[in-house]
């Protein structure tokens, strides 16, 4: 039996969630859960899904101090319980813990020899599946790494700081348990002493959404750009890029919120042909993103994180058959190079040049760039596809 445990909205609970949130929903982490949930599905495998969905702090980032559970069904071998919970800062964190370990030793039949899958490096997920071990000691973990906690805020807050050191140690502590990894990079190998243990690289799964969404290019030459707007991101690059440029039909879609909200506002009141839309949702971007005639994601290779980061929204872009524009970024594998409009070097300037070039290219030419690069992830990078190589580690494992 496999169990996976993350932080995924189950369909019945995503209304809520949407509801009550007051800032970003982490769409990207739901739908690569999804993803996944849907590989083990066209692979015939028989699933448990434990789920604390991934919400804000009360009050500040969600309307409600609690979240309440439910069971939900995918498939006749897919059922899922979505597990309850406090939302209130750092209680949240030891409740969620409690709520997993209650649920995993007393209510959810785990036993010797299944496969527990655990989405994330969160502390409190991390804790309460390894503790398992000390009564399951035939149980094996696999721990999906999608991000590097430490690399995933830049927040200067000496409480904050101090908080996540201790974080990380527990998190270390957990590893040391886990029987194998799925790795988003492969630098993450060494980051988090892997060593001799079984892992695979699955940066991303494409579930092809956007196939069911049906709409016809903007008729002007439409740059997009769709995901948090964090400035560590390259946005305010992208903006004052695009400044730049010249030309009546050109505009520029920027969809997200984030720290460079203000920013994009002020220069969509300076160039007119900058057009912000704020939080969609999933669908809507989906939509943006075919609409468009080139996506853009403007982070440079520049950071030491960047060896341990897979933009989602790279794979995202290529699914919707929508040429991309983006920096060669050390985490990117070579398969996927040929597909995208690469920006060689990690140099600002050359956002522009690559953008001024691509606009030079005829759009028939464009869309068959596109449609090519959508080619290839339906082909390599389907849910059954990329979960069987997982399966496969497993099973060699076991």
């Amino acid at each position: 039996m496999y169990y996976f445990v993350g932080s995924l909205f189950s369909r019945s609970i995503e209304l809520v969630i949407s509801k009550y949130s007051k800032g970003n929903i982490d769409n990207a982490a739901n739908c690569l859960q999804w993803n996944f949930i849907e590989g083990f599905k066209q692979n015939n495998c028989e699933l448990k899904i434990i789920t604390l969905p991934a919400v804000g702090t009360f009050p500040k980032n969600y309307s409600k101090a609690t979240l309440p559970g439910c069971a939900f069904t995918v498939a006749p071998t897919i059922s899922g319980k979505s597990l309850f919970f406090q939302t209130f800062p750092l209680l949240g964190l030891v409740s969620r813990y409690y709520s997993l370990s209650k649920f995993l030793n007393k209510d959810s039949r785990v036993s010797d020899k299944d496969v527990i899958i655990v989405y994330s490096l969160k502390s409190a997920f991390l804790l309460a599946c390894c503790g398992l071990k000390k009564k399951l000691k035939d149980i094996h973990i696999c721990v999906i790494v999608p991000d590097l906690p430490q690399y995933m805020s830049e927040s200067g807050n000496t409480v904050y700081r101090f908080l996540k050191r201790i974080d990380k140690k527990i998190i270390d502590r957990c590893l040391k348990k886990a029987d194998s990894f799925v790795l988003l990079s492969d630098a993450m190998h060494d980051a988090l002493n892997v060593g001799t243990r079984p892992w695979v690289r699955i940066e991303g799964i494409s579930a092809n959404y956007s196939d069911n969404i049906l709409c016809m290019k903007h008729p002007g030459f439409v740059y997009c750009y769709t995901g948090t707007l964090d400035k560590r991101y390259g946005i305010l690059n992208l903006l004052h890029s695009f400044m730049q440029l010249e030309g009546d039909d050109l505009i520029l879609w920027i969809c997200g919120k984030g720290n460079a909200e203000e920013s994009v506002r002020e220069c969509s009141e300076k160039d007119n042909r900058i057009k912000y839309f704020g939080i969609l949702s999933h669908n809507e971007v989906l939509k943006k993103q075919k609409e468009a005639t080139v996506l853009v994601n403007p982070r440079t290779g520049a950071g030491e994180y960047t060896k341990y980061s897979f933009p989602s929204k790279t794979m995202e872009y290529m699914a919707s058959g929508t040429p991309c524009i983006m920096y060669d970024l050390p985490a990117l594998p070579e398969e996927y190079k040929p597909h995208i409009f690469l920006i060689g070097d990690n140099q600002e300037t050359s956002l522009l040049d690559k953008m001024r070039d691509v606009y030079n290219i005829p759009k028939v030419e464009l869309e068959k760039f596109g449609n090519g690069a959508r080619m290839f992830i339906q082909r390599e990078k389907n849910p059954k596809r990329q979960v069987s190589l997982l399966l496969s580690m497993i099973n060699n494992k076991l």
